[in-house]
């Protein structure tokens, strides 16, 4: 599973846009947007803000691990 950071960066990237550009619109320095992806500790409404900032939704499921269903 990838983590949290890499998704960002890799929305980011996809929007032509770089982690010190989404810091600037989610209102944050730069250096605290940067710590917070080396550290890949997002609380979720966090990662809807992020989301949002991108034009992205965001969808969380649990996955059986045996059946592979969503719930």
């Amino acid at each position: 599973m990838e983590s949290i950071a890499k998704k960002i960066k890799i929305a980011c990237a996809k929007k032509d846009t770089n982690a010190t550009q989404l810091a600037a619109k989610l209102e944050l320095s730069k250096e605290n947007f940067h710590a917070q992806l080396k550290r890949d500790n997002f609380r979720t409404n966090d990662i809807i803000k992020i989301a949002e900032a991108l034009g992205y939704d965001v969808e969380a499921n649990f996955i059986d691990k045996e059946t592979k269903e969503k719930v």
